[in-house]
């Protein structure tokens, strides 16, 4: 059989490529799979909810809004703590103020051991380094101290103490 008679469909067994048409298969290769990640990443991005430059504006104008909305409310609530004489029925809803002035405190045992006050009409927490705690602490009141429990495997208690504070 002569070489014209071979196949010319027929694939041969060996095939011999320069180093240079070697580098360019790799680079085409290459390419292809950037192209493939960018396509997939497209999909994906494709996938999100179209959001307009004005819905962007509106979002960071609404954070803004809720962000001085609770700095407001914050500062209200420490302008009624502030003004709050801690007597007992003393509260904006109440008619009349306790005839006998008796406190509205309540004296809480954290499990840590320190001893917090807590006024039943604004909710403020005096801990025992704020200025006006001894004279709240001394305040005549008919609240029931509380607790809550003892943990006897703490170490440093001062610690944890100062890690459990919360303002």
């Amino acid at each position: 059989m002569s070489k014209k008679d071979e196949n010319p469909l027929s694939e041969p067994e060996f095939v011999s490529i320069s180093r240079e048409e070697l580098e360019e298969l790799k680079q085409s290769k290459s390419e292809t799979r950037q192209l493939a990640e960018a396509l997939a990443a497209a999909i994906q991005d494709s996938r999100k909810p179209y959001v307009s430059p004005g819905d962007l504006e509106n979002q960071a104008a609404s954070r803004a809004s809720m962000k001085r909305m609770a700095e407001g409310q914050r500062l209200s609530k420490k302008q009624e703590q502030d003004a709050c004489p801690h007597i007992m029925a003393c509260n904006p809803l109440s008619s009349t103020r306790d005839m006998f002035n008796r406190a509205s405190i309540i004296k809480h045992r954290l499990d840590t051991g320190i001893e917090v006050l807590v006024c039943t009409n604004c909710q403020k927490v005096a801990w025992p380094d704020d200025p006006d705690y001894l004279k709240l602490y001394n305040a005549h009141t008919t609240n029931q101290p509380s607790s809550a429990g003892q943990r006897p495997h703490i170490r440093d208690f001062q610690a944890a103490m100062e890690a459990g504070r919360l303002r």
